[in-house]
């Protein structure tokens, strides 16, 4: 994305995201103007999984053998091929595996942590659910009551709970 004055562009931006970042810029016709290229993304195979899986691990000093064959499959399945969604599955599945005593992650480990997420769902329909955000519109009215007391809401919790959408970053 890029911003000009003048004809001098003082302003470049590179947005990465899913098909709802996509569908919220199509959506503003200003903002869907300022564009200069756009790359479609697409989900990995289970061959291109296990690579960028290899790939991260090998990074991060680790190898492979950390993952069982089955909880690279269910990494891929849960994760709908999304490396962002993969990669925070994985997270969340080496950190089951440490709880159980565990050194390598197994595909149990990968559905409960899937489990945990939220995104049983996804599995059975094979692909990341779709979430509607709201882009600069008015914010909703605040409920009266509250599930928790604010004590012992996380800070992100209690941040979403002051602004319920996201604050304009500098």
């Amino acid at each position: 994305m890029k911003l000009e004055y003048d004809e001098r562009r003082f302003l470049s931006v590179v947005l990465v995201g899913t098909p709802i970042l996509d569908a919220a810029i199509a959506s503003d016709p200003q903002l869907a103007h300022h564009l200069d290229t756009r790359v479609a993304m697409r989900p990995h195979d289970p061959e291109e999984a296990a690579a960028y899986l290899s790939h991260r691990l090998r990074n991060a000093g680790g190898d492979l053998d950390l993952l069982l064959p089955g909880a690279v499959a269910a990494l891929q399945q849960l994760g709908g091929g999304w490396p962002g969604r993969m990669n925070t599955l994985a997270d969340n599945a080496l950190y089951e595996a440490y709880l159980a005593g565990r050194n390598q992650v197994t595909r149990g480990e990968v559905e409960r942590a899937g489990a945990a997420l939220g995104w049983s769902e996804m599995a059975r329909r094979g692909r990341p659910r779709a979430v509607s955000l709201p882009l600069a519109r008015a914010a909703p009215p605040r409920s009266r009551t509250r599930s928790t007391p604010p004590s012992s809401r996380s800070g992100t919790a209690r941040r979403a709970a002051r602004y319920p959408t996201a604050p304009p970053r500098a």
